[in-house]
């Protein structure tokens, strides 16, 4: 119900009486229904092309609410999806600021007779590390460094932070159940 909205459980008949429930896949079971929404039948096709069709006795089906007409429900996971691939982009940009060594972003304007890949080598050698290499951009002409834009780290991590909140609170998790203490939260986290 919270990943997928809805609940599909197979119950399996002797004669009259029911002795057995199964879980079915809610990705790979839809329902069939008549012209006036009556579903007829639930079918589920798994990836590998196999089809199994129940009956709707057969099939115990248990929703969450929708804000739109239909049969199928929506999780709570469906609103917090983008902020779910916000995280994952933050973490991946902070893994990856972290790993480069955060070099400055950097125009360099070197004077005309400079040789440009003598000084791109230089400042490769001297600031970033032969693992951690960043590009400068180099033009010619002037002789000057000018720092375009300085590492925004702690965006990167602002961002994630935020993320990580929206996700707790989209799917109803106290912060502190999920190791998040911060001071300045009322009830130490724990949502209360």
């Amino acid at each position: 119900l919270l990943v997928f909205g809805d609940a599909l459980l197979e119950l399996v008949w002797d004669g009259p009486t029911p002795v057995a429930l199964y879980c079915l896949d809610v990705p790979t079971t839809y329902p069939r229904a008549d012209d006036h929404g009556k579903i007829t039948a639930w079918v589920q096709q798994t990836d590998t092309g196999q089809t199994a069709e129940f009956e709707p006795r057969e099939v115990i089906h248990i929703s969450l609410d929708s804000a739109r007409p239909g049969v199928n429900g929506v999780s709570p996971l469906q609103a917090v999806l983008q902020s779910m691939a916000a995280w994952l982009y933050a973490a991946a940009t902070e893994k990856e600021m972290l790993r480069k060594g955060l070099p400055a972003n950097v125009h360099v304007d070197l004077p005309a007779a400079e040789d440009e890949t003598r000084w791109d080598n230089r400042y490769r050698a001297r600031n970033l590390g032969t693992k951690n290499i960043g590009a400068p951009l180099i033009s010619k002409g002037g002789g000057k460094v000018t720092e375009m834009q300085a590492g925004k780290l702690a965006d990167v991590l602002q961002a994630k932070k935020d993320a990580r909140d929206e996700i707790l609170s989209g799917v109803g998790v106290p912060p502190a159940e999920a190791g998040v203490i911060e001071s300045g939260n009322l009830g130490g986290g724990t949502g209360d």
